[in-house]
C-alpha cells in the first residue's frame, strides 16, 4: 500500500525537488498539498496530480488519504507545524532546519514521540553515497584517528530572496539554507557532536543576514573541524576534505555536495569509482517511507534536528559574542 503523501509549503523545493521525488517514489502518493493561495494549491496540485489542493492546513490533515506531511514552509513555522500533524496521527517529514529556537523543537519532537508518528529532517547530503562510503573508511580507521575534517558547501551566488531575508521567519542566512547541510555532514561521517566553536558570518552588500560563513571548531572525540559555506561567491567549489595520522581522504564537487557523480580519493586504498549522481531529495523519500513502514528511525531523526539546531543556536551566539563558545544540549532526552 502507498504512503500518501500531504505538502505545506508549495515553494521552489517542493515544486523543483519534493513533489517529483514523491512521484517517482514507487511506494509513495502524493494526495494533497495546501498553500494560503487557491489559486497556486490548485496549479501545484494540477502539476504533480495530487488529489487535494486546499488553502486549509486542517483539511489537509483531515483527509484519510493523508498518511505523511511534508513541511516545506518558512523555518520558524515548521515546528508549529509538526505537532499539529503529530496530533492529527500524521507521520512527519520536515524541511530543514528543525526549527529556529529550542522550546518549539522539543515540542515538535516531544509531540511526534507522545503520539507515535515518525519525525524526520531533510538532510539530503547524507544520503549521497558517497558519504556513506566515505564513512565507511573513516570508522575503518584507513587514515588513522582523524585529526581536522574539513567541509566547503556553495551554491554559486544565490541572493536570500522571500521570506529568507526576514530574520524572524528565516533565523539566520545562509547557515540555515546551506550550512546546516555541512554540518550534519561533520556529524554523519564523524559520529562525534560539536563541542565548541566560533563563528564569522558575513553578510553580502544588499542581504539582511549572512551569505557566507566560516566555522572552526572542535569535536567530541577531539577532532578539529574548519567549515565554509556560502551563496554569494561564485567560483568557491564544494569538497571534503579528511586528514589523519596516516593520510587524507576527500571529495570535492563543481557543484552541491549533494549533486553530481562524486568520488572519495585518497587514503591508503585504491579510489572508489566515482558514484553516480543519484537524487538525493528521493532517497530522502524513499527512507522515510521505509522508516513508516518498518516503525524504524529514517536516516535524519528528530533527534538529529534538535542536534542541528544546537549547532546553529551556537553559531548564532559566537558571532554576536565574537569568540569561541560551548554548544550546549538542548534535550538530553534524545539520543542519537
Amino acid at each position: 500500500m502507498s504512503l500518501g503523501w500531504g505538502i505545506i509549503g508549495i515553494g521552489r523545493t517542493a515544486d523543483l525537488r519534493m513533489a517529483p521525488a514523491i512521484i517517482a517514489d514507487p511506494g509513495s502518493v502524493l494526495a494533497g498539498v495546501v498553500s494560503r493561495d487557491q489559486g497556486r494549491a490548485e496549479a501545484f496540485a494540477a502539476r504533480h496530480g495530487a488529489g487535494q489542493a486546499t488553502t486549509s492546513y486542517e483539511a489537509l490533515l483531515a483527509n484519510p488519504a493523508v498518511d505523511a506531511v511534508l513541511i516545506t514552509s518558512p523555518n520558524a513555522l515548521h515546528p508549529g507545524q509538526v505537532v499539529r500533524a503529530a496530533a492529527a496521527g500524521k507521520h512527519v517529514l520536515c524541511d530543514k532546519p528543525l526549527a529556529t529556537e529550542a522550546a518549539p523543537a522539543v515540542a515538535a519532537v516531544d509531540a511526534c514521540r507522545r503520539f507515535g508518528v515518525r519525525l524526520g529532517i531533510v538532510f539530503q547530503t547524507r544520503h549521497h553515497p558517497v558519504f556513506a562510503e566515505l564513512r565507511r573508511r573513516l570508522q575503518a580507521g584507513e587514515i588513522g584517528p582523524l585529526r581536522l575534517l574539513e567541509v566547503h558547501a556553495s551554491v554559486g551566488v544565490s541572493p536570500l530572496r522571500s521570506w529568507r531575508t526576514d530574520p524572524a521567519l528565516a533565523g539566520l542566512g545562509v547557515v540555515n539554507n546551506v550550512g546546516v547541510h555541512a554540518l550534519d555532514l561533520v556529524r554523519f561521517l564523524t559520529g562525534a557532536e560539536f563541542g565548541a566553536l566560533a563563528a564569522v558570518l558575513g553578510p553580502g552588500p544588499d542581504d539582511p543576514l549572512e551569505t557566507t560563513a566560516q566555522v572552526v571548531g572542535r569535536l567530541s572525540d577531539g577532532a578539529a573541524v574548519a567549515v565554509t559555506v556560502s551563496q554569494a561567491l561564485p567560483e568557491m567549489p564544494s569538497a571534503v576534505a579528511a586528514h589523519g595520522d596516516g593520510g587524507s581522504l576527500a571529495v570535492a564537487s563543481p557543484g552541491r555536495l549533494w549533486e553530481g557523480p562524486l568520488a572519495v580519493s585518497g587514503g591508503g586504498s585504491r579510489a572508489a569509482a566515482p558514484v553516480a549522481a543519484p537524487d538525493a531529495y528521493q532517497l530522502v523519500i524513499e527512507d522515510f517511507r521505509r522508516a513508516v513502514e518498518t516503525g524504524g528511525e529514517p536516516l535524519a531523526s528528530g533527534a538529529d534536528g534538535l542536534r542541528s539546531l544546537e549547532v546553529t543556536t551556537a553559531i548564532a551566539r559566537s558571532a554576536r559574542q565574537a569568540g569561541l563558545v560551548p554548544v550546549l544540549p538542548i534535550d538530553a532526552r534524545a539520543p542519537l
